[in-house]
């Protein structure tokens, strides 16, 4: 069985590369490649430069948030800047655009112990996403996308009779499987057990790293409409929003190699519906896509050379 598992792994990574492939050419017969090549050529890099200066920004609150939720044990900024640019480096390779999570877990553990390294990871992600959605929700303010509100006029008052139903059915399954299942019960009171001595020091962080998870992600929306600033597309800020939104949640499906292709198809599908032609939506996911691989090859520029120091200074 061993065996087996290891052996697919080669094979979900062909099916990623396939998709990858398959989406990139999907991309390629769509796009007017003439109108492509004058809209990168009418580029304001002035604009362009700034959006790059925000997502550098973004990625400092990130870093921030982890190392708040790495507390009680403390880390220096430095190494933390490491390990965090060791992870998004890592994305490149790995199935999903969190798939560098494990780096940074892995890294981590040096310092504190695993249990508490995979929590500080995944309370990282998952404040990340709750930052997201809350962002999703101030794009309310502006209209739901106009695909979006398609959808929701065309669903049922049966679909979501059914959809609550399966939410009941769910949530009454967990009930069950606590009630029956002593290993998980065990297994939840002892990890809670764990957590309550520094419960207290992360409920007082917490609030902070949801603040700055809210300025990330508000970095990125502006980083957004900078991009699209340089292309002279002046439409609604909700359009920012939501590519943020919907695109980064696109990263989460493993479907191909760190989203590549999903991600720009979501931003061409996106703000099609704001008018905006496919070639200079593709502009807009090509230059955010740049900017994060520049950004994560800096970070395994940052982790190599914390390395080396770190070696330096044990050989001496």
């Amino acid at each position: 069985m061993r065996l087996h598992r290891i052996s697919g792994l080669p094979w979900l990574r062909l099916i990623q590369i396939l998709c990858t492939l398959g989406l990139a050419l999907v991309l390629w017969h769509s796009i007017n490649w003439g109108l492509f090549a004058a809209s990168l050529a009418g580029l304001h890099w002035g604009w362009l430069c700034l959006a790059a200066l925000l997502l550098l920004i973004a990625h400092g609150f990130n870093v921030v948030r982890w190392q708040l939720l790495i507390l009680p044990d403390r880390v220096n900024f430095a190494s933390i800047l490491s390990y965090y640019g060791a992870g998004i480096f890592s994305n490149n390779f790995l199935p999903t655009g969190i798939g560098g999570d494990g780096v940074r877990a892995a890294l981590i553990s040096r310092h504190t112990p695993m249990w508490r390294a995979i929590w500080s990871v995944a309370a990282d992600r998952v404040i990340g996403l709750v930052g997201l959605v809350s962002i999703g929700v101030l794009g309310l303010w502006f209209g739901l996308p106009p695909f979006v509100a398609d959808l929701a006029r065309s669903l049922s008052t049966g679909w979501l009779v059914g959809i609550t139903i399966l939410g009941l059915v769910a949530v009454a399954s967990l009930a069950v499987l606590w009630r029956l299942v002593p290993a998980v019960r065990a297994h939840t009171i002892t990890a809670a057990q764990r957590l309550l001595p520094a419960s207290e020091i992360w409920l007082r962080i917490m609030p902070i790293c949801y603040l700055l998870s809210i300025a990330s992600v508000l970095c990125l929306v502006l980083a957004h409409s900078c991009v699209l600033l340089a292309l002279d597309l002046h439409i609604s800020t909700g359009a920012a929003i939501w590519v943020v939104v919907i695109g980064s949640l696109s990263l989460l499906v493993p479907i191909s190699v760190n989203g590549l292709g999903v991600m720009e198809s979501v931003y061409v599908l996106v703000l099609s519906y704001y008018r905006v032609s496919a070639p200079d939506a593709l502009i807009v996911a090509l230059s955010i896509r740049v900017l994060m691989i520049l950004f994560s090859l800096l970070g395994g520029l940052i982790s190599l050379g914390q390395s080396w120091f770190v070696g330096m200074a044990a050989g001496r």
